[in-house]
C-alpha cells in the first residue's frame, strides 16, 4: 500500500543534505571571492611598484643607494589617484605606506612594498612638494667646500618660508620646520671636506599637515697625488730636475714620499738609465708614488755626465722646445772646462750675458747654455730651450667652419652679419679654423653648442642651437668664445586649415564664404549653393588659415614663404567640368595671432582667396593643394592630402 506522506527520517536527511550542499557553496563562493579580491590587491600593488620606477627615473639624481617614500610622495608626483582603495579593505591605502628603493650590486634600482610598513609621525599634505637642491650623491675631494643647498618647498606654485622652531603662521605664506640630520656633519671641519668616505644629510621638513624626509648621500674621495721628494747634494726636490756630474763622479739620489691620507706609500724607481754610471752622456730616473686610492705622481731627474775634456764642445744643443705662458725661470749650471766661460742666453736670437739664474718673462724664444772665450756666438753649449707665449689665439678676421647637411633644402642665409644654417635634418658641423697665434701657434679648436662644449661632429634634433669656437696654442693659451652663426633643425609642419562654419545659424551673417548669385544651404557640415547663370564668372571669395612654429627669433626660416599654389577642385551632381580663375591671395595681417613658450612660437596667419568660377551649381567640393605653406628647409603642410571646404556629396 503505497504511503502519502515522508517519514521523519527522510525528512531529516533531506535537511542535512541542503544543509551540506549550502555550506558547500559558501565556501566556494567565498573562496572565488578572496581570490578575487587577493589578485585585485597584487594588481594595485603592481602599479604602485610601477608608479615608483617612474618616481626613481624622474628623481635618480637625489636618489641615493637605499631610500624611502610614501604613498603620498607618489600622489604629490601625480604618480597615483589619490583615492587609491585597497581591495582587502574597500578603504583608501594609508598615504604613510612606505615603497623601499634599493640599489643592488649591479648599480640597478630594486623596489618593495609590503603594504604594512608605514613613516612614522607622518602626515600627508598633497599640496605640499619637497625638492631637494642640488645633487645626490653629491661627489666631493678632501679640501673641497660645502655650501649646503638645503630644499625647496611649495605650497601649489607658492614657495614657502622656513622657519626653525614648531611655530605656525596663518598668514598667506605656508610656514614649515626643518630639522637636518645625518652623519655629514663628521666628515667637515669649518665647511671643508676632511675626511672620505659615504655619508648622508637628512631633511625632514614639517607642518602641522605634512611631513616629509629627503636624503642626500656624499661620496668624499681622494684625489690628491702623493708628493714625491728627492734630495740630492743638500737640496730637495719636489719637481723634475736636472743634474750635472763630471766624467768619473757618481751623483747619490736619495727619494722619499708622503700622501695627505695614506702613511703607507712608498716611492719606488720606474726608470734607471743613471744608476751611477760614470760615462759621459745623459741618464733618466724616473720615481714614482701611489696611494691607496690609486692616485700617483711621478718625478723625473735627468743626469748629464760632462765630459773632463779641457776645451769646450761647441755646438751641442737640446732638442727639446718647451712653450709655457708664465715666467720662467733660466738656470744654468756650472761647466767643466778651463777656459773662461760666462753664462749666457738668447731671445729672439740675440745673446746677452746673464747670472747663472735669470728669470724671464716677456713673448719670445728663448735659450741658454755656456758661452766660453775665444768662441764664436754659434759655439754656445745650450742646456734648455724655452718658448714664453702669454698671448691667446685671435679671430681677426671671423671664426670660419664648414656645415653641411644632406637634406636637399638645406640653406644658409645671413642675419645680423652672422649666418643662420636652416635644415629639417641633422647637420654635420667641421673644419673649423680662422684663429692666429704669433706665438706657439695655433693647436686646435673646441666648439660649444649653446654654452656647452661639443665633443662630436653630428648635430641633430629639433631646436636653435648658437654654435661658437675657440681656438688654444701650444702653450695652453685659450681665446675668448667666437660666435660663428646659428643651427636651426625643424621639421615641423605647417598646417593650413579652411574655417568652417560648424553648422551654426549665425554662419548666415558671417560667412567665411562670399560670393555674388549664390543661395546657401548648411547641409553635412558644408555648403550647398546654386549659381543663378553658370555660364557667367562668378566672384567667390573664401578664407583659410595656416599656422606653423618656429624658435624664437627664427621666424625669417618663412621669409621666403608665400601661398605657393591653390588648386580647386569641383565635385558636381551634373558631371559638368567646372572652370576657375584664382585672381589672388591675401594676407589678413591684422588677424595674424602669435604665442611662445620656452622657445618655441606657434604663430597663424589668416588669408583670403579670390576665385572667378563659372559652369557651376548645386554641391561642390573645393581643395587646396598640399604645398600651400612650405618652409625654406621643405617641410609642407599636409604632405599627402588637399583640404576639403565643401564635403565629398
Amino acid at each position: 500500500m503505497r504511503r502519502n506522506g515522508f517519514t521523519l527520517v527522510e525528512v531529516v536527511t533531506v535537511i542535512v543534505i541542503l544543509i551540506t550542499i549550502s555550506i558547500i557553496a559558501v565556501f566556494s563562493i567565498t573562496g572565488i571571492v578572496r581570490s578575487s579580491t587577493e589578485k585585485l590587491y597584487q594588481l594595485q600593488v603592481e602599479n604602485i611598484i610601477d608608479a615608483s620606477r617612474t618616481y626613481a627615473v624622474k628623481n635618480s639624481n637625489t636618489l641615493s643607494d637605499n631610500n624611502e617614500i610614501t604613498l603620498c610622495d607618489l600622489k604629490r608626483s601625480s604618480l597615483l589617484e589619490e583615492d587609491l582603495k585597497n581591495p582587502k579593505t574597500e578603504k583608501p591605502f594609508d598615504d604613510s605606506l612606505i615603497i623601499r628603493i634599493v640599489k643592488d650590486s649591479n648599480g640597478e634600482f630594486q623596489f618593495s612594498f609590503d603594504g604594512v610598513s608605514v613613516m612614522e609621525n607622518y602626515e600627508c599634505d598633497l599640496n605640499i612638494s619637497v625638492t631637494m637642491n642640488g645633487d645626490s650623491p653629491y661627489y666631493a675631494k678632501l679640501g673641497d667646500n660645502y655650501d649646503d643647498l638645503g630644499v625647496t618647498v611649495r605650497r601649489g606654485t607658492q614657495n614657502c618660508t622656513r622657519v626653525f622652531d614648531n611655530t605656525h603662521s596663518t598668514s598667506e605664506n605656508c610656514y614649515y620646520s626643518l630639522t637636518i640630520s645625518g652623519d655629514y656633519g663628521t666628515a667637515l671641519s669649518d665647511g671643508v671636506f676632511v675626511k672620505i668616505g659615504t655619508y648622508k644629510e637628512t631633511y625632514t621638513v614639517k607642518d602641522e599637515n605634512f611631513s616629509s624626509t629627503v636624503t642626500r648621500t656624499f661620496v668624499i674621495q681622494d684625489k690628491t697625488p702623493p708628493t714625491i721628494r728627492v734630495l740630492y747634494d743638500g737640496v730637495t726636490h719636489t719637481n723634475s730636475f736636472s743634474e750635472r756630474v763630471v766624467e768619473g763622479s757618481v751623483a747619490s739620489f736619495t727619494c722619499s714620499a708622503t700622501d695627505n691620507n695614506d702613511q703607507n706609500v712608498q716611492c719606488t724607481i720606474q726608470k734607471n738609465d743613471y744608476n751611477g754610471n760614470t760615462n759621459p752622456g745623459t741618464y733618466e730616473i724616473i720615481y714614482s708614488a701611489k696611494d691607496k686610492y690609486g692616485n700617483s705622481s711621478t718625478l723625473v731627474v735627468n743626469v748629464t755626465v760632462i765630459s773632463k775634456n779641457k776645451k769646450l764642445v761647441a755646438g751641442v744643443s737640446v732638442d727639446k722646445v718647451e712653450w709655457t705662458n708664465e715666467n720662467v725661470t733660466l738656470t744654468v749650471f756650472p761647466l767643466y772646462s778651463s777656459q773662461n766661460c760666462t753664462y749666457a742666453y738668447t731671445h729672439d736670437g740675440f745673446f746677452w750675458d746673464f747670472p747663472s739664474s735669470q728669470t724671464v718673462e716677456q713673448n719670445g724664444n728663448y735659450k741658454m747654455g755656456i758661452k766660453c772665450a775665444g768662441t764664436d756666438v754659434e759655439d754656445i753649449m745650450y742646456y734648455k730651450v724655452t718658448n714664453i707665449d702669454k698671448t691667446a689665439p685671435t679671430f681677426e678676421n671671423g671664426a670660419s667652419m664648414s656645415v653641411t647637411s644632406e637634406n636637399s633644402n638645406f640653406s644658409r642665409v645671413t642675419i645680423s652679419g652672422l649666418p643662420h644654417y636652416y635644415s629639417s635634418d641633422q647637420v654635420t658641423i667641421n673644419y673649423p679654423s680662422g684663429a692666429t697665434d704669433e706665438g706657439s701657434g695655433v693647436a686646435g679648436y673646441e666648439v660649444y653648442v649653446n654654452g656647452t662644449k661639443f665633443e662630436g661632429t653630428t648635430l641633430s634634433g629639433n631646436g636653435k642651437y648658437e654654435i661658437k669656437l675657440l681656438a688654444y696654442d701650444y702653450a695652453g693659451n685659450r681665446s675668448e668664445l667666437e660666435t660663428l652663426g646659428y643651427v636651426v633643425i625643424s621639421n615641423l609642419r605647417p598646417t593650413c586649415e579652411f574655417l568652417r562654419c560648424n553648422n551654426i545659424p549665425e554662419c548666415n551673417s558671417t560667412n567665411p564664404i562670399v560670393g555674388d548669385n549664390l543661395e546657401y544651404a548648411i547641409t553635412k557640415g558644408g555648403y550647398m549653393f546654386t549659381i543663378n547663370n553658370y555660364l557667367t564668372y562668378i566672384p567667390i571669395q573664401f578664407k583659410f588659415s595656416c599656422t606653423y612654429q618656429y624658435y624664437d627669433g627664427e621666424e625669417a626660416i618663412y621669409a621666403t614663404t608665400n601661398i605657393r599654389n591653390i588648386s580647386l577642385t569641383y565635385r558636381q551632381q551634373n558631371g559638368v567640368t567646372p572652370l576657375y580663375e584664382v585672381i589672388g591671395v591675401t594676407n589678413d595681417s591684422s588677424e595674424s595671432t602669435t604665442t611662445c613658450s620656452d622657445g618655441l612660437c606657434t604663430k597663424t596667419n589668416y588669408y583670403t582667396a579670390s576665385v572667378n568660377c563659372s559652369e557651376i551649381f548645386g554641391a561642390a567640393n573645393l581643395s587646396l593643394s598640399s604645398t600651400a605653406l612650405c618652409d625654406r628647409v621643405g617641410n609642407c603642410n599636409r604632405p599627402n592630402n588637399s583640404m576639403d571646404l565643401w564635403p565629398k556629396q
